[in-house]
């Protein structure tokens, strides 16, 4: 008898062969969903090994900065369009609270609970076919942070805003776009 039978001996006296049937089944495909979930499932079906699976998942270092240019580049060069306006825009979650928009939260319906509210800034370069999302910053109002609008990570939209025109700006140069309008609203 082997370990897996020992196993299923326990509940032999408490369930009906038919009951012992659906339970082997059952705890099969349990199996079977977790090789397939797990990290070595992937590794096996990816036929890497398990250590390098790992690593490139839970212990390498990644430029977030480096990785998103390497992925607008490919974009930009799969879409052939050359000329590009940029867009830039704000946007939250809505929440519905009687507090002033900066509390830090509020009721949000559309997840049905009350939760932290974030606003983000966008920029996208908006081509004649295609739209290429280029980044995304985090904005954090002053009363969200220990010091206020004296504290080091304080940045107003407009600051925010600057700061992602100037990069796609110079992403734009660096791989020979023409840009034509910046568009944002105020």
């Amino acid at each position: 008898m082997g370990p897996e039978e020992n196993y299923y001996s326990h509940f032999e006296g408490l369930l009906t062969t038919k009951q012992l049937t659906a339970l082997k089944k059952y705890i099969k495909g349990l199996e079977k969903e977790m090789k397939f979930f797990s990290l070595l499932g992937a590794s096996q079906r990816l036929k890497f090994s398990h250590d390098q699976l790992d690593y490139f998942i839970a212990r390498s270092k990644w430029n977030e900065r480096k990785l998103n240019r390497l992925r607008c580049q490919m974009d930009v060069q799969s879409s052939q369009n050359k000329h590009y306006d940029i867009v830039v825009d704000d946007g939250g979650i809505l929440k519905y609270t009687m507090r002033p928009y900066f509390v830090a939260k509020g009721w949000i319906g559309n997840i049905g609970k009350v939760d932290k509210c974030f606003c983000n800034v966008f920029v996208n370069f908006i081509g004649a076919e295609d739209n290429i999302p280029f980044e995304v910053e985090t904005y954090l109002p002053s009363a969200k942070l220990a010091a206020g609008n004296k504290d080091w990570e304080f940045r107003s939209k407009l600051e925010i805003f600057i700061a992602l025109v100037q990069r796609a700006c110079f992403f734009a140069q660096e791989n020979g776009l023409e840009i034509g309008r910046i568009l944002f609203d105020s």
